[in-house]
Formats: structure tokens, C-alpha cells, sequence
């Protein structure tokens, strides 16, 4: 007896969202997940702020309420919408909170601008010393010294 992650052989513990409105009302949420990955609503129906959305196959970014613009005017992404569940943007790099094009959240958890931004200008985390996600590629122009 094979099990696949898919088609009509479900795990015991797998189950339907409550969400009528939602592709996986009809289909399952492996049973491993707390909530549903299509419209956040919970195993036991509740959702944040208790308001269903209605989700379909190939969404976009914008179709859902949290879903925000990048503040970055260069960016593709400034005219398109980002995915909610994202902290930056994925095409440009820059926070969601970024005050100018190019901030950054620290990639280290345990650090104070993981939750903050650094300045886009900042090869690093001056917290934390962590480089900023991307910097490697040279997508800042020049390869400044790290003398003082």
C-alpha cells in the first residue's frame, strides 16, 4: 500500500478546510498544519479576524488583504503587490517597513533589525555585524572598503 502526498489516498490526520470559499474546502491540509496555506483559516474554522477570503489557483499578490507594494519606486514590485506572507520584497530586497528603496531586514533572528531596517547603504547589520541578503552580488555598485 503506497501513500503519495496527493490524489485520493489522504493521511488520518489530514483534513478539509472550513473555508467554503477555499480551494482546499474540496481538497486537504496535510494534517501536519495548523492552519490552511490558502486562506489562513484554522483547523477548527476560526481565521485572523474571523473574516474568510476567498482564494483561487494562480492568486496574485493584492488578492489578499496584507498583501502590500514595494516602497522601492525602481522595483517591479512598486506597481505589482507583494505576498503578505513576505518581509521583504522578493525582486528588489527591500523591507516591507523600509522608510527609503533599498532598507533591509536582518536576516539573523536574534537580532533587534531583524525586525527593524538597516539603511540601504549598509554592506551589513551594524548591530549584529550579518551581511545584508544579496549584498555578495555586487547589486550596491561599488565593492566599498570595510576599513574605518
Amino acid at each position: 500500500l503506497g501513500s503519495g502526498t496527493g490524489g485520493d489516498a489522504p493521511r488520518p490526520d489530514d483534513w478539509q478546510c472550513p473555508n467554503p470559499a477555499c480551494v482546499n474546502h474540496t481538497q486537504m491540509v496535510f494534517g501536519s498544519k495548523p492552519t490552511c496555506s490558502k486562506c489562513g483559516a484554522s483547523r477548527d474554522g476560526s481565521t485572523p479576524g474571523d473574516d474568510f477570503y476567498p482564494v483561487e489557483k494562480g492568486m496574485q499578490g493584492g488578492d489578499m488583504p496584507d498583501d502590500w507594494m514595494c516602497p522601492n519606486e525602481q522595483c517591479r514590485n512598486h506597481t505589482k503587490m507583494v505576498f503578505a506572507k513576505h518581509s521583504s520584497c522578493p525582486a528588489c530586497g527591500t523591507a516591507r517597513k523600509a522608510q527609503k528603496p533599498g532598507d533591509w531586514l536582518c536576516p539573523n533572528v536574534s537580532c533587534v533589525n531583524h525586525k527593524n531596517t538597516v539603511f540601504g547603504s549598509k554592506l551589513q547589520c551594524p548591530k549584529c555585524g550579518s551581511p545584508k541578503p544579496g549584498a555578495f552580488g555586487g547589486c550596491m555598485g561599488g565593492m566599498g572598503g570595510m576599513g574605518g
